[in-house]
């Protein structure tokens, strides 16, 4: 009767049946009310409901150019932390591409090995600037360029990007990826002794999306791509 509602109807419910017992105990119709010991109600934690793959794989398709696009679906990346990226992020570690991610506080930065698809991303993107790659051109904060960013994708498309890095933590749990890493991954905390070869492989094999060759270097809220930046 609870469990395929929301917690605030389930709250309800359960009152107003407590109600009617402690009435019922009033007026000795009932010797003891069964609900009046219960624990309070808490939420439980559902898995998410997975995005329409017919809708997704259109939406890969309109946003193939679009570099904040493939790192979110990619790798999970929040919008701003996309939108902060300089060049010297895209780096190297051992030999290793990789992306320094920013989060603003220190215990939160986290090195992510790039998958092969985005090799050419990487490839285009890496130097030693430490200007944000989409701010400049724009004359945009990396702030308001997520923003606009986020914006866009809410107005243009079926989900937002909350619901895609949900996804892609759906996807990685599926895929049998140990939650530690999953955090890690999402820049919820730091897992430790993972190699970057082992993590590289990990996110080769859990691909969200088929490769699209090169991606634009333009901001990602420019017009020149009007259908989804308006």
């Amino acid at each position: 009767m609870l469990s395929s509602v929301s917690l605030a109807t389930a709250q309800r419910r359960l009152s107003l049946i407590d109600a009617f017992y402690a009435d019922a105990l009033r007026s000795a119709l009932v010797e003891h009310n069964p609900f009046a010991s219960l624990p309070p109600l808490q939420a439980s934690s559902l898995p998410p409901r997975p995005l329409n793959p017919e809708q997704l794989q259109q939406l890969d398709h309109e946003r193939r150019s679009d570099p904040i696009y493939a790192l979110v679906r990619w790798l999970g990346l929040r919008p701003r932390e996309a939108a902060e990226l300089r060049p010297m992020d895209w780096t190297s570690i051992d030999g290793t591409p990789v992306l320094q991610i920013r989060s603003g506080r220190l215990a939160h930065q986290r090195c992510l090995p790039i998958p092969e698809p985005l090799m050419p991303l990487w490839q285009q993107c890496s130097g030693t600037d430490e200007s944000p790659l989409w701010t400049v051109a724009a004359g945009l904060t990396p702030q308001r360029v997520a923003r606009r960013w986020s914006d866009g994708l809410r107005r243009n498309s079926f989900c937002s990007a909350s619901q895609l890095r949900q996804e892609r933590r759906r996807q990685w749990r599926e895929q049998g990826l140990p939650e530690p890493l999953v955090r890690h991954l999402l820049g919820g905390s730091a897992a430790d002794g993972v190699a970057l070869e082992r993590l590289k492989a990990w996110l080769d094999q859990c691909q969200p999306m088929a490769a699209q060759g090169e991606r634009m270097l333009h901001c990602p809220t420019e017009t020149t791509q009007p259908a989804i930046c308006a």
